[in-house]
């Protein structure tokens, strides 16, 4: 019986591809067998050591070979199809080097190439390689120098929102060597702040990764490459000292490569969003874990983005230390409550008393709500518990800004039975109204702007996809009016407790996780905009409220939020 292999592939400087060739004529095997090999012998390796002393190789951390920026630009590199022993490719991955801000999970510029890393460090553990772009660089550098190296990248990098967290976080930092100086809370949420903006959100361009290039060949190159790879791995005072002077450098473009001016200052600003609302999770874990008794409705502003969830009355979490005993383990494995990992614990919820012995039993009427959390990673349970909660109907200016009605297709609401067929005709009728009523107004617009185009889009008026084309040719953007239905719910929490059918419940829930996403997105888009705003310093540390006790968002950042 053939031996059980999981396939995958790697992208590795062409010049590794050589070297791994080297290695399995040396040794007299095929392709294929020499990676198991490396690999089987890079986890023996990397396994037995701290997890900032595991080697990681120099291309990993500068990102080489590129990925394409378009799909017309060829690939760079070679592509290594990997078959492997089950598990042993997860293994590999979870030992790897990942950077602050990747993921696994992620897109372009902030996906991880932990896989990569792996099968380029076992090549050059057994055989070192080098082409124009490598040559001269210290190939083997430990995870920790690495991350010493990252950070020196983003120091020269940062943007202004970046600038005024940290520096107002060293500040907090100061403070607290003060004899007998206390620390106010929100000044702790400052730093708390800072430390996933620096270890957990950090924006990712291949402009950080040149300027990580440069910075690695002044300071892993040549005699003293080792001794400042030390350097980068102790992170000491003169890496400190290295990493201010680069942060505050106001010529610190010389690093990036001639003639690359841009304006960083959105994605510095969606990082600072990022490490906000992650903080802000953290809190709102906090706060369902203190939920441990049945009470009145308990209500909660989440900033960012400054919206309010509220828990319905009676219902509470339990909070379970290590692993999950009888029977919570088998009400999470059933669907019956979720559980939401924190700090070694399991939040099991929703719960509620039980009438007919002391203690708990899971809320009955959420099976079809945590049914549409099936699937879902236990670090995207919590936000899934958020959405539920969201509300929908609640009479706050902040709140309404950000999230509007539900709104729903009206043909999905009729197949549901939530509406009934006249419902579902008003709602198509309304919004046929509207795409012609805009198809009008862009037609008056081309009049007096691209007259050329008005007679074909005066021909191709009532016909959507012929109109939009026309509309596309002339620089216009037009989209057809879908016909939705305001679905007027508390939230979707409340919904489980009226006769809606199962089936509608759960495909509720489902929307408005998806709708609570997307909201997210695009909070975070309005920070990426109004970080170009470029305010002065001291109105950032100064603000108007900075006197008051700050407020989730009304920190010195509160200009993005």
């Amino acid at each position: 019986m053939p031996r059980q292999r999981e396939e995958t592939n790697v992208r590795v400087p062409e010049c590794a591809a050589e070297a791994l060739l080297t290695v399995a004529r040396a040794r007299g095997v095929s392709r294929d067998e020499v990676v198991r090999q490396l690999l089987d012998e890079y986890l023996v390796v990397q396994e037995r050591r701290a997890p900032d002393d595991r080697w990681t190789h120099i291309s990993t951390v500068l990102r080489y070979p590129p990925a394409p920026r378009s799909r017309r630009e060829p690939q760079a590199g070679v592509t290594l199809r990997l078959r492997l022993a089950p598990g042993v490719a997860e293994r590999a991955r979870t030992i790897a080097l990942q950077l602050p801000g990747q993921s696994p999970r992620a897109r372009r510029d902030y996906q991880a190439r932990q896989l990569t890393d792996a099968v380029v460090t076992a090549i050059a553990l057994q055989q070192s390689f080098t082409d124009d772009f490598l040559d001269g660089l210290l190939p083997l550098l430990r995870q920790g120098a690495a991350l010493g190296l990252w950070h020196l990248a983003t120091a020269a990098t940062s943007t202004a929102a970046e600038n005024v967290v940290l520096d107002a976080a060293q500040e907090v930092r100061w403070r607290q060597r003060r004899p007998g100086e206390e620390i106010a809370p929100e000044d702790k949420r400052l730093l708390l702040v800072a430390e996933a903006l620096e270890n957990d959100v950090a924006w990712h361009h291949p402009y950080r990764f040149q300027v990580a290039t440069n910075i690695a060949r002044h300071h892993l190159h040549g005699t003293k490459a080792r001794q400042h790879e030390d350097m980068l791995y102790h992170q000491g005072m003169a890496w400190d000292v290295l990493r201010h002077d680069l942060r505050h450098d106001t010529e610190s473009t010389h690093w990036a490569n001639p003639g690359i001016e841009f304006d960083w200052s959105g994605r510095g600003g969606a990082a600072v969003w990022r490490a906000y609302r992650r903080v802000e999770l953290q809190d709102f874990e906090e706060w369902l874990s203190t939920l441990t008794e049945a009470n009145d409705e308990q209500c909660r502003r989440v900033r960012p983005p400054g919206w309010l969830v509220r828990v319905p009355a009676g219902w509470f979490s339990r909070v379970v230390w290590g692993q999950l005993t009888e029977p919570f383990a088998s009400w999470v494995a059933t669907g019956r409550v979720l559980a939401v990992p924190y700090l070694g614990r399991h939040i099991l919820w929703p719960m509620a008393a039980s009438p007919l012995q002391p203690g708990c039993q899971p809320v009955a009427a959420m099976g079809p709500v945590i049914a549409a959390a099936q699937g879902l990673r236990p670090d995207q349970i919590s936000g899934f518990i958020e959405a539920v909660l969201l509300q929908w109907l609640c009479d706050d200016d902040e709140h309404h800004e950000i999230v509007g009605p539900l709104l729903v297709p009206a043909n999905t609401a009729y197949d549901l039975g939530v509406i009934d067929a006249e419902q579902r005709k008003t709602a198509q009728a309304e919004a046929r109204r509207q795409t012609l009523l805009d198809m009008d107004r862009l037609i008056e617009r081309a009049r007096n702007e691209k007259p050329d185009y008005l007679p074909y889009l005066v021909d191709a008026r009532g016909r959507d996809s012929v109109f939009r084309r026309i509309a596309a040719n002339a620089g216009y953007e037009f989209a057809r009016t879908r016909a939705n239905w305001r679905w007027p719910i508390r939230s979707v929490a409340d919904e489980a407790l009226t006769t809606l059918r199962p089936d509608a419940l759960k495909w509720l829930a489902g929307w408005v996780y998806g709708r609570h996403r997307r909201m997210l997105q695009m909070a975070m888009e309005k920070a990426w905009r109004n970080a170009f705003a470029h305010h002065p310093v001291a109105w950032w540390i100064h603000h108007p409220q900075r006197d008051a006790p700050p407020q989730g968002d009304d920190l010195p950042v509160v200009w993005i939020l």
